[in-house]
């Protein structure tokens, strides 16, 4: 019989060593040496886990050494999932390595071996039924997308919300109207949210509508058997729908026909270890390299998706100005030399007695409770934090106070809401500070009742702030376009390649001048950073020549790692640019 060779992603951090590397397989090894089975193989002396990314017949190399041992038979690396990998890893200036321990969760053995659980077939309408269709009642191109979904197309969307506790503000329908439009297409879909609350909001409405069961959850805070069972069962195509949180982003699901991701906005959304990537990159490279529909959800809009949309990736799906101010509660700026202005007292006095009150503020709310509990004697004031976070408030005269995310909805939507120290959120020095503070407002106003229900936001801050403008606007989309507008001018991304190094003084320094910069790239540094005696480099090119400058980064890391230099981080398009 001739001689079979194993292509090994072998399972190491040098940059160095990020490539392929032959193995021979041995007889007693042939039925389970597939591509995407774990193995662990002998590499530079040591015995070290790996995967098979390809079988061949053949070997350019000289001698090979044998596979030690497949570790099991199961294909957890799905050939797609693994091309996503090489791609974001590139993108990144990682390794193929790095980003597999983020896709593939660690092998639970009592759970591979065990009898897999049953998994009902969604419960969806026939062919002549078009409910899926009910999510987007009132923009104009939704039913089309759904439509395209539903016939086997790939359409891919950026979907700004109206802000408003509303039905033309549920996100959850929509996601659910777009998961059941495509699994009728008989493809399965992937649902990605930034957090556990939100996670559990869109699985109820899932198990609600497409019955218990019938799906997955995969999230980091489940245990290693229940994470590791679930993803098995995408792997093993026994489920055809998956919600999860940022490592979902890669789960190997079946004739992907779709992939949802809700507020790309949330920094919950950047992985913190290397090479740090973003979920909404690598859904977006998961789209283009699957072929399937993408629909990123949220009711503000970053660079990043306006971005998308004036490349002509993504297709807008909004209503017009004019129809979101007549859906939304209203929004009124609040002026004044005091924390909390008389308009805010005013507001919140005028909408107690229709309902709840959500009053956003920073962490130390002492003072302000203080001066609710003086201003509104006999008011119930609790407060949900982080920490402390509330799931749903009831809807009777109460106010609410909550730092920025953890706002709780309430049963009826809000009566009114208020926001405060907006001038301390949006004036941070950081570059996505007005994006993140128009993102979490808007957040606040998506929780009130629409204006026509007498529903009202007032914002305590300066009228002339570009974000709190685009607030009173309601704006999103527009503020999304100055955005972008503004990064391009300054070079900034996501108009511009941005490629941050992490060290040491000395070592920077050695690696900056071993560097081949594109023409027109720039660097400044080593600089000091926050951070004691850690230094950075930044890097900056134009987006045509962004992929010369990663692979640049990426060569003088491999170099350095193959001589066992102090080590370097490397960020590329760092979420964090202060």
């Amino acid at each position: 019989m001739d001689a079979l060779v194993a292509k090994v992603a072998v399972d190491t951090p040098l940059s160095h060593l990020d490539r392929r590397f032959d193995y021979a397989i041995p007889e007693k090894f042939r039925d389970l040496a597939k591509p995407g089975v774990r193995v662990r193989v002998r590499f530079a002396g040591k015995l070290r886990d790996g995967w098979i990314l390809e079988v061949g017949a053949s070997s350019d190399r000289g001698e090979l050494l044998e596979l030690h041992q497949v570790s099991s038979g199961e294909q957890v690396l799905a050939p797609q999932v693994a091309q996503a990998i090489r791609e974001v890893a590139d993108h990144y200036a990682g390794g193929f390595a790095d980003v597999a321990r983020l896709a593939v969760p660690p092998r639970h053995l009592a759970t591979e071996r065990a009898t897999p659980p049953e998994y009902p077939a969604p419960a969806l309408p026939g062919d002549e039924d078009g409910r899926y269709l009910a999510a987007f009642p009132n923009y104009p191109s939704g039913e089309r997308y759904l439509a395209a979904l539903r016939s086997g197309g790939r359409p891919r969307a950026a979907w700004t919300l109206v802000p408003v506790d509303a039905m033309v503000g549920d996100w959850i329908s929509g996601f659910t109207a777009a998961a059941e439009a495509t699994l009728l297409s008989g493809r399965g879909v992937l649902l990605l949210v930034p957090g556990q609350a939100e996670l559990d909001a869109l699985a109820a409405a899932c198990a609600a509508r497409f019955g218990k069961g019938s799906f997955v959850q995969l999230n980091a805070d489940a245990g290693p058997a229940a994470r590791y069972r679930r993803f098995l069962a995408a792997s093993r195509s026994q489920v055809k729908l998956v919600l999860g949180t940022r490592s979902a982003v890669f789960t190997p699901v079946a004739d992907l026909g779709l992939i949802g991701l809700w507020d790309d906005g949330d920094d919950l959304y950047a992985e913190p270890r290397a090479p740090y990537p973003h979920a909404r990159e690598v859904a977006a490279i998961r789209a283009h390299l699957e072929g399937a529909g993408v629909l990123f959800a949220a009711y503000s809009r970053t660079a990043e998706v306006q971005q998308l949309l004036e490349k002509g990736w993504l297709r807008p799906i909004e209503l017009p100005p004019k129809q979101i101010r007549e859906a939304a509660p209203s929004v009124v700026i609040a002026e004044g030399g005091t924390r909390v202005p008389s308009l805010v007292f005013q507001t919140i006095r005028t909408a107690l007695p229709q309902g709840p009150v959500l009053v956003q503020v920073r962490a130390d709310s002492r003072q302000v409770a203080a001066e609710m509990g003086k201003a509104f004697p006999g008011v119930a004031v609790s407060y949900s934090s982080g920490d402390h976070r509330l799931s749903q408030v009831p809807d009777c005269g109460q106010i609410v106070l909550s730092t920025p995310g953890a706002e709780p909805a309430a049963s009826r939507g809000y009566a009114a809401g208020v926001l405060l120290d907006a001038d301390r959120m949006a004036w941070r020095p950081e570059l996505r500070s007005a994006e993140e503070a128009l993102r979490r407002w808007l957040a606040v106003v998506a929780l009130v009742r629409p204006g026509a229900e007498g529903g009202r936001v007032a914002v305590a801050g300066d009228p002339s702030d570009r974000a709190i403008q685009a607030l009173a606007r309601l704006d999103a989309a527009g503020f999304g376009a100055r955005e972008l507008a503004d990064r391009a001018a300054a070079g900034f991304p996501p108009a511009a390649k941005l490629v941050h190094l992490e060290g040491d003084y000395g070592p920077l320094a050695a690696a900056l001048a071993q560097l081949d910069l594109p023409v027109g790239a720039q660097a400044l540094g080593p600089l000091p950073t926050t951070e004691p005696g850690l230094f950075r480099v930044s890097l900056r090119a134009p987006l045509q020549d962004g992929a010369a400058l990663t692979r640049g980064v990426k060569l003088v890391i491999s170099r350095r790692t193959a001589h066992k230099q102090p080590p370097i981080r490397v960020r590329v398009d760092p979420q964090v640019v202060g």
